[in-house]
């Protein structure tokens, strides 16, 4: 209810803006406020390690609840965030409401792979692989859950996959999925 307050007195701002701006204002739809909240999430959710997007996904989640994009977001900030378990609970609920998102899956493994369930990492990650059979992050960090489970034969299986999907030269800044694959590759040999 605070935030719903919080959010209806933010929207009333922008709109007295506006109007001081350029006049007369209509009041916007809960869906248009939705969808903006949504947008803003998309670009600007990582903003301070994801404080911004959980501030804004709480809000989109308390407008539509059983909202993917809404649900995906927010787990994603929360990810971010270092919040594994919050970011548990939506990813799931993004995945229940669409079970073929790879995104989806792929980032609920992530967290459950940071929050040391390896059990749980290797079946969402097996699922996501269904979707996106040549992702060489998927197969990546599959590759990491099955090394974490001490299954070595899986690993290397799946680590080599990596190598072989993924590109050589990634963007500055993002992890170089084939430079890692081919490092714990060797390690584990």
């Amino acid at each position: 209810m605070l935030l719903r307050r919080r959010h209806e007195k933010k929207a009333k701002k922008i709109a007295e803006n506006f109007e001081a701006g350029f006049g007369y204002c209509r009041e916007q739809s809960k869906e248009e406020i939705f969808d903006e909240l949504i947008d803003e999430l998309r670009t600007l959710g990582t903003k301070d390690r994801g404080q911004y997007g959980i501030k804004l996904g709480l809000q989109a989640v308390e407008i539509f609840p059983k909202d993917f994009w809404a649900r995906f977001y927010l787990g994603c900030s929360f990810a971010l965030n270092n919040k594994q378990s919050l970011a548990i609970k939506h990813l799931e609920e993004a995945v229940k409401i669409d079970p073929k998102s790879y995104d989806a899956l792929y980032n609920l493994g992530r967290s459950y792979l940071d929050n040391k369930d390896y059990k749980n990492a290797k079946r969402v990650l097996l699922d996501a692989l269904k979707l996106s059979s040549k992702n060489h992050a998927i197969i990546y960090h599959l590759a990491i859950a099955y090394d974490k489970l001490k299954m070595k034969d899986e690993a290397l299986k799946y680590y080599q996959k990596a190598i072989e999907t993924a590109p050589e030269k990634t963007a500055k800044g993002l992890i170089s999925f084939y430079s890692e694959a081919k490092e714990k590759l060797e390690k584990i040999k």
